[in-house]
């Protein structure tokens, strides 16, 4: 029986190294292997010769591998190897030789891959001895990259790339690019050289007209390399710039197993960066336990460049410090240090305010969390900004608060705007949110006028014109602000000038529009105009959770006039002498509802008065007021029939506040500005009309006669000009 059981183990034991013999140790076990993966491939592979062992060394002819995305085709693969090394985790090559390789992609949408470090790590288990490629091919539609060379005791290796159609890599990319270049000198001390151009190129929007490189590495000691670019063309935020230059200089050396690199960096022909890097005991970049000292120091003195990032700013000033720190592994590398802004200042002229005294420092520490902490000052007024940048999360937090007393945040002739703000931001993309509070502790803010430039009217159609896409917002913001107007605020226009103040809560979440609750009032307003006056006795905005722009109006403008006895029926607008009572009256108008649908009355104190009496009590006043009422909310101008009844009394054929167009010899445009117009048809043909400017005192008389449907001559005679003109017109179906 034990001779029995030992001879069955005898045998199967022979049966099994003869197995692992004929499959490892001979061509036909090599076929039988190749056949027994190639099912495991999503493609088809297929192999004409096949010749050598798989433990030996081996020679595949002709081969071809075929998916959807690729076609891999080459001519021959020769491998020589030592099996045993995979013992040990590890994948040892003596030589491997490809002969005419060719990769044809198919795919012609670029579709964009997230590729780490941490995705090639495994090459460093490889080594290669020696490696041969001959005439390596790369087709990506008209995208070409060729590669020839050899790797023994030296690196002499070849390479060219063209891409005619950038596009064909990047899917926001425009242009071409090309570039050849070489790796040449002994195994361990390199030669690279690169040479690069780029033309009409656009990535993201930003556009460069030619961008030229080149690139001179050598790892040798006490041999200097270089890396120089220039650009030249380039729209950057819509700004143009006609050139800028990067030059990286300095030494790569391999001592005693360490990799030592140092650099100067110099942008736009100034310093800006020094670097020094060591990898102790270098075993290469895809080794995850590659270790790795470096200190980087920043010291950018020219910061011209940061208004061409951002367009806003006029004449950056100040100093940009840096002490940045390297350490762990390559693929997991731990940075910490410091930057920090000194002597900072920024003008923007669209808000005519100078920023100042401006100390930013950033500190990144091992907990990947970027720490901001700053001061500015504005005019008199200082700011103070704190807050923080998440590294570790992919959407990059940031949370920053802004704390600040009397910053002057406009400076204009007609606007100047001082707040005290204490504010919270929250932004995590999309989604941006603010809170906190407003103080505006002063404002000046003075208009000149409402005259627009004449535009189509409403109802105009455009036959055949393409439909506007609706904008998508990058952003959805959230809103919970509060904002005091303090004491201090002052308004006019023209001769309307008060004071205002009130608070509100300004609420808004995305997708939606922004909400108020609250109230902004007017204190000791007045309104001059035609040498009277009106009082602004009530001047109140209300907000109780609507729509911000389409607050409810409270407002009532007087006027105390000679009392008037309201029994006169005379067919005179003007109150007659003969009824004065001798006691004053005060008119007035009277608005409520919401600036959308406005209700607005006209009120006498005692009452009595007729509607007539008291617009013609309100006199120039209130013709301008009536027409900044129309301006506003148009159609508001025949307010309770008082036109009407104007008509009737004076006999007239029109009487209203219009929109008036007239030509404006500066600028070379029509205009049209807020009329008082009154018009009277003579006779069937024959017709007048009369206008006087609400905000500006033009007066326009205009005398038409109709020869037909279709023609007519007009003459009119202006404070501004004189003319004639014959008109002809037609209505289409």
């Amino acid at each position: 029986m034990r001779f029995l059981i030992k001879y069955s183990f005898i045998a199967i034991f022979v049966s099994i190294a003869t197995a692992i013999y004929l499959l490892c140790c001979t061509t036909q076990g090599l076929i039988f292997d190749l056949q027994y993966i190639a099912p495991l491939f999503p493609g088809v592979l297929k192999i004409e010769k096949i010749s050598g062992t798989l433990f030996s060394g081996f020679s595949l002819q002709t081969i071809s591998y075929q998916t959807r995305e690729e076609h891999i085709t080459l001519r021959s693969l020769t491998v020589t190897w030592h099996p045993k090394q995979l013992l040990h985790g590890k994948l040892a090559i003596d030589s491997l030789l490809l002969e005419q390789p060719q990769i044809i992609i198919f795919t012609t949408n670029p579709t964009p891959d997230n590729f780490t470090l941490d995705d090639f790590k495994f090459l460093h288990r490889i080594t290669i001895n020696e490696l041969i490629i001959h005439q390596l091919s790369i087709r990506k539609a008209d995208l070409q990259f060729d590669l020839t060379g050899q790797l023994k005791d030296n690196w002499d290796f070849h390479w060219q790339l063209r891409i005619p159609t950038l596009n064909t890599l990047c899917i926001n990319c425009k242009g071409s690019f090309f570039g050849s270049g070489s790796i040449i000198g002994k195994r361990l001390i390199p030669t690279i050289n690169a040479n690069i151009h780029g033309s009409n190129l656009m990535i993201a929007q930003q556009t460069i007209r030619n961008l030229n490189g080149e690139a001179h590495i050598v790892i040798q000691p006490k041999v200097n390399s270089s890396i120089n670019l220039i650009a030249t063309h380039l729209n950057i935020s819509h700004n143009l710039i006609k050139k800028i230059t990067l030059a990286i200089s300095g030494n790569i050396a391999y001592e005693k197993h360490n990799l030592i690199a140092q650099a100067q960096v110099v942008l736009a022909q100034k310093p800006a960066a020094s670097l020094t890097a060591v990898l102790p005991d270098f075993s290469g970049f895809t080794n995850p336990k590659q270790k790795i000292t470096a200190a980087i120091n920043l010291n950018f003195t020219e910061l011209d460049g940061l208004r061409y990032f951002i367009p806003e700013i006029q004449h950056p000033r100040g100093t940009i410090l840096g002490n940045l720190n390297v350490a762990g592994t390559v693929l997991r590398p731990e940075v910490t240090g410091t930057l920090n802004l000194k002597q900072g200042h920024v003008a923007i002229h669209a808000l005519g305010i100078h920023l100042n005294d401006m100390m930013i420092q950033a500190t990144l520490d091992k907990s990947k969390i970027i720490s901001l902490q700053g001061s500015l000052r504005s005019a008199k007024g200082t700011g103070q900004l704190q807050g923080n940048i998440d590294l570790n999360k992919p959407d990059f937090p940031v949370t920053l608060t802004l704390q600040g007393n009397n910053l002057n945040v406009v400076h204009l002739p007609k606007f100047k705007i001082v707040v005290s703000p204490d504010l919270k931001l929250s932004f995590i993309y999309p989604n941006l949110e603010i809170q906190g509070k407003i103080i505006i502790s002063k404002a000046i803010i003075k208009l000149k006028n409402f005259i627009s430039t004449v535009t189509l009217p409403d109802e105009t159609v455009f036959v055949d014109q393409p439909q506007a896409e609706t904008p998508s917002f990058l952003l959805a913001t959230k809103l919970h602000l509060a904002v005091d107007l303090g004491n201090d605020v002052f308004f006019s226009y023209k001769d309307f000038e008060t004071h205002l103040s009130g608070k509100l809560l300004i609420n808004q979440t995305p997708d939606s529009p922004a909400t108020a609750t609250g109230e902004i009032y007017a204190i000791k307003g007045k309104y001059a105009i035609y040498g009277q006056d009106l009082v602004i006795k009530t001047g109140r905005l209300i907000f109780a959770g609507n729509v911000l722009t389409n607050p409810g109006l409270n407002i009532e403008a007087i006027r105390k006039v000679k009392g008037v006895n309201a029994g006169n029926t005379g067919s005179t607008l003007m109150p007659s002498l003969e009824n004065y009572t001798g006691t004053d009256t005060t008119v007035g108008v009277r608005i409520i509802g919401t600036i959308n649908n406005p209700q607005i009355t006209l009120f006498s104190i005692p009452a009595g008065l007729t509607q007539a009496q008291i617009l013609s009590s309100l006199g120039g006043a209130g013709a301008a007021l009536m027409g900044a009422l129309s301006i506003l909310s148009p159609g508001t101008s025949n307010i309770g029939g008082m036109t009407d009844k104007l008509t009737k009394m004076l006999g007239l054929t029109e009487a209203n506040i219009a929109s008036v167009q007239t030509f404006n010899s500066t600028t070379n445009q029509m205009q049209s500005t807020p009329s008082f117009v009154v018009g009277k048809q003579i006779s069937r043909k024959l017709s007048l009309h009369y206008s006087i400017g609400i905000f500006n005192p033009v007066s326009i008389l205009n005398v038409r006669y109709q020869f037909n449907k279709h023609w007519a001559i007009q003459s009119e005679t202006s404070t501004i000009d004189n003319g004639a003109d014959i008109l002809y017109g037609f209505e289409r179906p």
